[in-house]
């Protein structure tokens, strides 16, 4: 697959302008982002174009560190732990957030134990099948469904992902059970379907829209009510009739709680300005990344409010630890 060497060469792109009198007191040696996700995933994406525009700002390194497993509660947990010192920072997405302590029951840390420092980029979910099948619209993926009740897999980045809630939540609302295949990641669930082992899969933008263009998968609908501008001829799921909530999914980074405040200020400024970048928007575009931004107050803010709807998405889902053996 060319997948990867793709997506990186679209995210790499021109030098940030190193700012004038940065700060020399942080960093002052090597800082690493953890990814609680395996490499070519969306979310490890948008974690290497972010630090190497850190890096670049700083003139220090910030560095990448996958540490998959259990729907990224490890590498979660991980970050979640003394010290606070602002040179381990997470980047992760609200469902993994809010959903991992309430799937998993202990997930290994609470978001109290987290300082969230800046939104990062919002994105959709595009339900996708391998082109083999001949499907041209969901009504037939239906009827493939009703022929074989339970005979359809679906793959998902792991056990609470929003790709396993929102398969849960699309088997349910077409009335016909589905066999959940969970796997470690995004980008791997998204190689079963290309080699056929799974039916389909709801994929984020930027794993899904590489392999769309490549010819390699096939897309059916987009999560929610709107289209998207990539894809401006696959309808939205709420077109065909589907009673599917759409989940406001988005990306952040976070750090230790009682991370000195001065650090966490400085890390949300750089950010804000990276995502302001017409580059960076040049690079996301593509994908179907939309930069966020904002200030801290907001992303703590928002994660919160999020907590009642999410908590509504897992137990409509009916989704829980028990969903199958984790495919490597």
């Amino acid at each position: 697959m060319q997948r990867r060497p793709m997506i990186l060469s679209l995210l790499g792109g021109a030098a940030l302008p190193r700012a004038a009198g940065a700060q020399t007191a942080y960093p002052n040696r090597i800082a690493r982002i953890v990814v609680p996700f395996p490499p070519g995933g969306a979310t490890d994406m948008v974690a290497r174009y972010i630090a190497n525009k850190l890096s670049e700002v700083n003139r220090q390194q910030f560095v990448i560190d996958n540490r998959p497993g259990a729907n990224g509660s490890i590498g979660i947990a991980f970050v979640a732990r003394p010290p606070a010192d602002g040179y381990t920072i997470l980047i992760s997405s609200n469902g993994a957030l809010i959903g991992n302590p309430r799937i998993y029951g202990d997930a290994g840390f609470t978001t109290d134990q987290l300082q969230l420092v800046i939104r990062l980029v919002g994105y959709k979910y595009v339900l996708i099948v391998n082109p083999r099948q001949n499907l041209s619209h969901v009504r037939d993926l239906m009827a493939l469904a009703r022929s074989k009740p339970g005979g359809l897999n679906y793959g998902s980045g792991g056990i609470g992902n929003s790709s396993h809630l929102i398969g849960a939540l699309f088997s349910r609302s077409i009335g016909i059970p589905m066999t959940h295949v969970p796997f470690r990641g995004g980008a791997l669930s998204m190689n079963a379907l290309v080699a056929g082992d799974i039916d389909l899969i709801f994929s984020t933008t930027p794993e899904a829209l590489p392999q769309i263009g490549n010819g390699l998968v096939k897309p059916l609908g987009i999560l929610g009510t709107t289209r998207i501008e990539q894809l401006p001829d696959v309808p939205a799921l709420a077109e065909t009739g589907l009673d599917v909530p759409e989940l406001a999914s988005w990306m952040c980074l976070a750090v230790p709680r009682g991370t000195p405040a001065a650090i966490v200020e400085q890390i949300n400024a750089q950010v804000n300005e990276i995502l302001n970048l017409e580059e960076t928007r040049a690079a996301f575009m593509p994908l179907g990344l939309q930069q966020l931004g904002g200030s801290v107050e907001d992303v703590n803010r928002r994660l919160a409010q999020e907590v009642p709807l999410w908590e509504e998405v897992i137990a409509a889902s009916g989704a829980s630890a028990e969903g199958g053996p984790v495919r490597r």
